[in-house]
């Protein structure tokens, strides 16, 4: 019987060498067993250079696998070249932090009997607990909020790959698509740990941020609400601390600028159909103030030390 890795770290990419060299080299200083895990690379470019580096690597546990599925559906086809118990997505800029594959490995197997559908969250600080145990899609919905968006959490028991075909996919949220399909009723487990560190994210974009996140995301979510798989009230709980994450990232976009690709154009129409003109001008107002006002009241240590006395 052929053996089979406990989890298959699917890696889908366009070509993109300089991000892959780095995150493949992190993968193999992990202390972990290589027959405990194998790594796919599913590269949906024209160029050969990644084909050609991945061949030259001596791990009997890598594999290259070539893609003509476009943009982020290449996510889902990657999930389905996984050959391990657990397949799961994993962006071609990640770095793990030491030991971490060895405890997502025990993470895995702790589930493996039951099965439920999990979830690796960037360890949220104001949880203590490594990870929760949820009954029910509704509080599950709850305790994960936007973070359902994030399509670095997503994976899948390799017992579920074949359901992956009988779901309707939005075509910017694959894997949030994914995620609340895959099981009409499951328990829910979020791992609750920081497990990378990004590499530099510079140039990332290529699609309208606030029209996709503000408009077509809770457009999701309000169809989960509209289905009744979620209530009015974690509808509305999701879309506040969204408002969060768009203000931080309005922040970054239209303030601090030059590092990222994403069409900003028509933010305030993005906003309008689940936010107020309140809130969008408070989020104008937040960017361009809030880090100022800091920068003003920040205060030397050796003041604080003074006053302290």
């Amino acid at each position: 019987m052929e053996h089979r890795p406990i989890i298959s770290l699917c890696i889908p990419t366009n070509g993109a060498i300089q991000w892959i060299k780095p995150t493949i080299e992190n993968i193999y200083l992990q202390d972990c067993k290589q027959e405990d895990f194998e790594v796919i690379v599913v590269d949906n470019s024209i160029s050969e250079k990644l084909r050609e580096y991945i061949e030259c690597l001596p791990y009997t546990n890598l594999r290259y696998v070539s893609s003509t599925v476009e943009g982020f559906s290449n996510q889902i086809f990657a999930l389905k070249c996984g050959k391990g118990i657990y397949c799961k997505l994993y962006n071609h800029r990640l770095l793990l932090q030491k030991g971490i594959l060895k405890r997502m490995i025990d993470f895995i197997c702790r589930f493996q009997q039951e099965k439920p559908v999990l979830f690796f969250s960037q360890g949220n600080p104001k949880y203590k607990e490594e990870y929760f145990e949820m009954p029910d899609f509704e509080s599950f919905m709850r305790k994960l909020s936007y973070w359902s968006s994030w399509s670095g959490g997503v994976g899948v028991w390799n017992s579920d790959i074949p359901q992956l075909d009988n779901i309707k996919y939005d075509k910017m949220f694959p894997c949030a698509s994914l995620l609340f399909e895959i099981r009409e009723q499951s328990k829910y487990v979020i791992w609750n740990v920081r497990f990378d560190i990004q590499q530099d994210d510079k140039g990332k974009g290529g699609y309208n941020f606030f029209e996709t996140f503000a408009i077509r995301y809770l457009d999701i979510i309000n169809e989960l609400r509209r289905k009744e798989r979620i209530s009015v009230d974690t509808f509305n709980l999701i879309r506040r601390d969204l408002y969060a994450f768009l203000c931080s990232w309005y922040y970054k976009l239209m303030v601090k600028k030059g590092q990222y690709t994403f069409d900003t154009s028509d933010i305030d129409t993005s906003m309008s159909v689940y936010y107020s003109t309140w809130q969008y001008k408070k989020m104008v107002v937040y960017a361009h103030i809030t880090p100022r006002w800091k920068r003003i009241m920040r205060i030397p240590s050796y003041i604080y030390r003074k006053i302290a006395k």
